[in-house]
């Protein structure tokens, strides 16, 4: 049975702090175990009600969530995130 998870990403404050790439998470456990690679876009996208549907994701001094399934994975000790350059 699929984990619902709800990511959250803040995009820092400093100049040229957003980014226009692909960026990928990845979800550890404390049994060496891990998930797939997500990647994180406007088809997993939580907009929220004052926010217009396609909007540029990862803009400077923002706050985006996103919406993950994934096997059960137990408790998350870490998580992995990477940008793929474009």
């Amino acid at each position: 049975m699929p984990v619902e998870w709800t990511i959250h990403v803040y995009t820092g404050n400093e100049r040229f702090a957003g980014t226009d790439s692909n960026v990928f998470i990845r979800l550890y456990n404390s049994e060496h175990g891990y998930s797939h690679e997500y990647e994180l876009t406007h088809d997993n996208w939580i907009f929220g009600r004052y926010e217009f549907p396609l909007k540029n994701l990862f803009e400077y001094g923002a706050h985006d969530r996103f919406r993950i399934f994934t096997e059960k994975i137990a408790t998350v000790k870490m998580i992995h995130g990477r940008k793929l350059n474009i």
